[in-house]
């Protein structure tokens, strides 16, 4: 996921993350703009990973680069329950 062109797109978010990925790896987030706006900041990350697979499975390649996050609680937020989660994280 990014931008095309010239600039980096801009994502606004009301209330909710900019991105949010539930038990996905293969995943790249590049060259973005995430922005929070009426109460995202209280509650929410910007980009926001979790991972709850069975089996205590780890999800490999993350990445996240040039992306610039504000008006959220957090600019990334990860989780994972139990001894899930994820691994090659960049």
């Amino acid at each position: 996921m990014g931008s095309y062109g010239g600039g980096r797109a801009i994502i606004e978010a009301s209330g909710s993350p900019g991105i949010s990925a539930r038990n996905t790896g293969g995943i790249e987030i590049r060259d973005l703009v995430i922005v929070g706006r009426r109460g995202a900041y209280t509650r929410e990350g910007g980009i926001d990973l979790y991972s709850d697979l069975p089996d205590d499975r780890k999800l490999s390649h993350v990445v996240v680069s040039g992306v610039d996050v504000s008006g959220f609680r957090v600019g990334i937020q990860l989780g994972a329950k139990a001894k899930a989660g994820f691994s090659r994280l960049s």
